[in-house]
């Protein structure tokens, strides 16, 4: 018989109607006094109306009691398990967060300030402002920052005192690649290039997570992913920035938007859309189209200069052939007759190109693969070779209408609307940068200062290096001149 210790509906405060009933007469008749006159005992032992509710659990017998129980036992149920599953969605929700990209992204963003007018003109002389260590990867933005990678954290710092104004970091992920295309500081809403500073993170084996910072105050401007290979390096050039990797190359526009993908695609949409059996050693943008230098199994013998639209589907023949990013025809496969070949210089309708064999020159092709033009330079193959394995970017720079190469420790310039301006200088130890008319030179002695487009020496700007001997990479920023020399960099500034 249920009890009001074991029935959760019938405490001792529980209605009449839902107490337990008294215990059956039929069993206490030889106690009770009553019984003694079996007028009084028999109807009580012969009505099965009395009888049958005393053994039945009152709980069970009237449906209209039963049913108020059941529904709160399985009220209480559904509580418990709703509170058991609410528990176990927070541990979960708990350990993902702790192992989250948002949890190990932080970012300090510095204020707003405006961009440093530009040097007007080369410096007379130059006195030391700051130092500081650093890593291997420093730039130098024209929008007033200076700007260090180091494993998981970029970081900008004032070009002027050396202030830090702000970090971005990504805990859980290593850095693969930073860069910036920036030569002069543009109002970020302008479009027409990629403006800031791009970083590229690793994750799962390739460098996807993509994120461009504006580099004065470290902000995000965009973000996306990419397919690229973890061993790949930034490109940029006219309006488009991308990944380069030795069998992948991923382009986007300024805001990231994806426009050109080309090589081994790990997740092709169709068979037909992959371009195999070819290995990347260069890749260059210029005006709109990208090239490529290219070693392929057809063709052991020679490079191959492959020319591409770097946005496809916008061009003309690209809305008549329904092209997409991932789905297009080349312009033009030209061999090269050499095995090591370096890219110079890149505009819409032509390329420049350095080759080793059979004897180093500037050759300039058009999109026909038409050769245009060949000047012969005083560089060594072997320069030429290992300049080429280097890959893209590493000693080319870019400034107003031209580009340098560092071959060896001779500077190699090209220019001229039919690239056919060329020019050498000798022992220098790093990548110039343009200041006005002139030409700012890092070589063992300090800074030459030259003509831009004809390398003709001026004068040169005395800087003590306290003994250090070795590569120099120079930047300019506002009034302020940049070098990163091995562990160290040091801003000078004209007395």
């Amino acid at each position: 018989m249920s009890t009001a210790s074991d029935n959760p509906a019938m405490g001792p405060d529980a209605p009449a109607s839902e107490q337990p009933l008294a215990a059956p007469q039929t069993q206490d008749a030889v106690a009770d006094p009553a019984v003694a006159d079996p007028a009084v005992a028999e109807p009580a032992v012969a009505e099965p109306a009395v009888a049958e509710p005393a053994v039945a659990d009152p709980a069970v017998a009237d449906p209209a009691v039963a049913e108020p129980v059941s529904v709160k036992r399985r009220r209480t149920r559904d509580r418990s398990l709703a509170a058991l599953l609410a528990a176990a969605v927070l541990v979960i929700s708990g350990a993902i967060w702790q192992q989250s990209d948002a949890r190990a992204t932080s970012a300090e963003v510095g204020a707003e300030f405006p961009a440093p007018p530009g040097m007007a003109q080369a410096p007379t002389t130059l006195k030391p402002l700051w130092q500081m260590s650093a890593g291997a990867s420093v730039l130098v933005s024209p929008y007033g920052t200076v700007v260090e990678a180091d494993k998981h954290t970029v970081t900008g710092y004032d070009a002027l005192t050396g202030d830090k104004r702000w970090t971005y970091s990504r805990s859980n992920l290593p850095i693969c690649a930073i860069g910036s295309g920036d030569l002069k500081s543009v109002d970020w809403a302008a479009g027409g290039a990629v403006r800031g500073i791009l970083v590229t993170y690793e994750k799962n084996g390739q460098c996807s997570e993509v994120t461009l910072l504006n580099a004065a105050t470290g902000d995000r401007r965009y973000q996306r992913t990419s397919d690229v290979p973890a061993d790949t390096k930034l490109i940029f050039g006219g309006s488009y920035a991308g990944l380069f990797s030795p069998d992948l190359v991923d382009l986007w526009r300024y805001d990231l938007v994806r426009t050109a993908n080309y090589g081994n695609l790990p997740t092709p949409r169709s068979p037909n859309t992959r371009h195999l059996g070819c290995t990347f050693t260069d890749g260059s943008i210029g005006g709109n189209q990208f090239a490529t230098i290219e070693h392929c199994e057809a063709t052991p013998e020679t490079a191959n200069v492959v020319l591409n639209y770097a946005d496809p589907g916008s061009t003309d023949e690209g809305k008549k052939q329904k092209w997409e990013y991932d789905r297009f025809t080349a312009r033009a496969t030209i061999a090269l007759g050499a095995k090591n070949a370096k890219l110079l210089s890149v505009t819409n309708d032509e390329v420049a190109v350095l080759v080793s064999t059979p004897a180093p020159a500037v050759v300039v092709y058009n999109t026909a693969g038409k050769e245009l033009s060949r000047t012969m330079v005083l560089l060594s193959a072997a320069d030429i070779a290992a300049a080429a394995a280097a890959g893209p970017g590493t000693n080319v720079a870019v400034s107003d209408g031209a580009r340098y190469a560092l071959i060896g420790s001779t500077l190699l310039a090209v220019s001229g609307d039919k690239l056919d301006s060329v020019w050498t200088m000798p022992n220098v130890v790093g990548l110039p940068v343009a200041v006005g008319p002139d030409l700012l030179v890092p070589t063992a002695d300090g800074i030459v200062v030259a003509g831009k487009f004809n390398g003709q020496i001026e004068r040169t700007l005395a800087v003590d290096r306290g003994g250090y001997v070795g590569p120099v990479q120079l930047g300019v920023s506002g009034s302020v001149l940049v070098e990163h020399r091995g562990d160290m960099v040091v801003a000078l500034k004209s007395e």
